[in-house]
């Protein structure tokens, strides 16, 4: 509405007059009468309107209908959503659509009483969807509404604010925000209330004095963002960079909301320093500490000081080590001239942590993201393996690993059988091996399920130059080739022999993809066998020669084979 009113303010008479009549001309037929209908003065100010009463009522009776299971008639397969969901009359959703409207209508009116009431009915009968049996459509209530429900918990919110005794504020107003505790944080919160009409919160400064105490003495996770939020409202950088000195091993995240301050600020020095003392006074082994070094980068970036990304990287990844952070580590340290270093010191940090794994064992989903210790995986310590070249080590770590359960990373071998497919091409192009691409390249995109998008891009290209690097002596050789070979027939036994029939395309490619690789090795012919001896080995399992039979016309090593 301050836009609007800036704009407004902006145009002539004549400017706006032809806006309008703009609008008007290119109104389609069936709009005209609603448009002339908008074409009303605005009356003058008359005095608060008459409290709807009956709205209370009526919500509490489609509460009622709701909870008793009037709408529902069934739980059955939807083929649209791929999924089960409850069948039945979905004209709730237009019902509390019109009560939405009551409820911001009351508010508008300064009725915030009766609005506050309304709206915690009007959620609270939302919660039943949760539920079998009662709101039937869409699983989520909320895609069968037209009313913008990002909208409607803030109004909600300062209904409860403005109808409650200054004194009680703070706690009705908390205990309020608490029932949409998932939804807090940048969309919800107070300055969403704040931004919900254009007139100002009465009494907001003591209000948030008031609030400030009550959150610190507020001992749940969800109110430390609601804290620093209040924190900045009040006195902005200065407050939030007082928070962080004085009580930053409570509230870490405060550093990083006064850095992202400066940052806005463009006082990138200041940043700089923010960050090295956030650094410096949170705990080394606590995850979040990886999000102040991403401020440390930041500024690095700004400051265009290398030395500065390389330590932020290098803090980042100690604090919560992961396969992008890794990778943004290596580029910045192949720069400097320090790769070995970086991949051997974060091997050392992931052994570390591999080493407390029954720490961690059993520790709940729900726990507090700010004081969250370090983790690590097993997979990642197979990743940073092959990204240091150190392929024994790899290779190690595939002792006693199963054949199947390789598609998801948590088995080695799923990453590293193909790394040394690759290797031991003997370097030919694995454009004439479109199995064996096709493979490697399925491996590296399936570790961006768990990263940023942009990782398997970056591990392909790091493991580009890790390929050209390594030179396996005859003896290696000949070992990493007949192991190839024996985990191949093991994963094809495993997955064929115990029908499973939806991975039967894996064992093919795999089966193929060994053959392209003996092929480039001058051994056509032993690629040839290997894949009719399996042929022959599963004649009966006609799903599995059918798979074979793509693979093998995908490869134009094989292409003239007779399928």
């Amino acid at each position: 509405m301050d836009q609007v009113e800036m704009r407004l303010k902006a145009y002539s008479p004549d400017t706006l007059r032809e806006m309008l009549m703009e609008w008007a001309k290119n109104t389609h037929p069936s709009k005209r009468i609603e448009f002339l209908a908008k074409l009303t003065p605005v009356p003058p100010a008359q005095a608060i309107a008459e409290p709807n009463e009956e709205l209370l009522e009526e919500i509490s009776e489609l509460a009622k209908r709701v909870k008793s299971g009037d709408y529902c008639e069934g739980w059955g397969w939807d083929d649209e959503i791929q999924e089960e969901r409850d069948w039945g009359d979905e004209s709730w959703a237009n019902e509390v659509d019109e009560f939405f409207a009551g409820a911001h209508e009351a508010m508008a009116a300064a009725h915030y009483k009766l609005a506050k009431d309304a709206y915690a009915g009007l959620f609270a009968i939302l919660d039943m969807g949760e539920e079998v049996g009662h709101l039937p459509g869409s699983l989520d209530p909320q895609d069968m509404l037209d009313t913008d429900l990002g909208e409607a918990r803030p109004c909600y919110l300062r209904s409860v604010y403005l109808s409650s005794l200054p004194d009680e504020r703070p706690t009705e107003l908390l205990q309020a925000m608490q029932r949409f505790r998932y939804q807090l944080g940048d969309d919800l919160n107070l300055q969403s209330i704040v931004n919900a009409e254009r007139n100002p919160l009465p009494d907001f400064t003591q209000f948030l004095f008031d609030w400030i105490d009550l959150l610190k003495r507020t001992n749940e996770h969800s109110v430390r963002y609601l804290l620093r939020e209040a924190v900045m409202l009040s006195g902005g950088t200065a407050a939030i960079a007082k928070l962080a000195r004085e009580e930053g091993t409570r509230y870490p995240r405060a550093y990083i909301d006064w850095i992202k301050a400066l940052e806005k600020d463009g006082d990138f020095h200041s940043m700089l320093e923010a960050a090295k003392e956030g650094l410096t006074n949170i705990t080394k082994d606590h995850a979040v500490r990886a999000e102040i070094a991403e401020g440390m980068i930041r500024a690095g970036e700004h400051l265009d000081d290398m030395e500065v990304q390389l330590e932020g990287w290098h803090e980042a990844f100690y604090s919560n080590p992961s396969l992008s952070y890794l990778l943004s580590l290596l580029s910045v340290a192949e720069r400097k001239g320090c790769y070995h270093e970086e991949i051997e010191a974060a091997i050392t940090r992931i052994v570390l942590l591999l080493g407390k794994t029954e720490k961690y064992q059993g520790r709940s989903f729900i726990e507090d993201a700010e004081t969250r210790e370090s983790t690590a995986s097993g997979s990642l310590l197979n990743q940073a393996y092959l990204l240091a070249g150190r392929y024994e080590d790899a290779f190690n770590l595939c002792n006693n690993k199963e054949a199947l359960g390789w598609s998801y990373g948590h088995n080695p071998k799923g990453l590293t059988i193909p790394f040394f497919l690759v290797i031991l091409s003997k370097g030919k192009n694995l454009y004439s091996a479109q199995n064996l691409e096709r493979l490697w390249n399925e491996v590296v995109n399936n570790i961006s399920v768990y990263n940023k998008q942009d990782v398997a891009a970056r591990f392909q290209q790091t493991m580009g130059k890790v390929f050209r690097s390594i030179h396996l002596s005859e003896d290696e050789d000949n070992k990493y080739m007949r192991w190839c070979i024996e985990e191949t027939g093991h994963r094809i036994d495993a997955i064929v022999g115990e029908k499973h029939r939806q991975s039967y395309c894996k064992a093919a490619d795999l089966l193929v993809a060994l053959a392209e690789v003996l092929a480039n090795r001058d051994m056509k012919s032993d690629g040839t066998d290997l894949i009719e001896r399996y042929r022959q080995k599963y004649h009966r399992h006609s799903a599995f020669k059918q798979e074979l039979n793509v693979a093998i016309r995908r490869s134009s090593l094989f292409v003239n084979r007779k399928t």
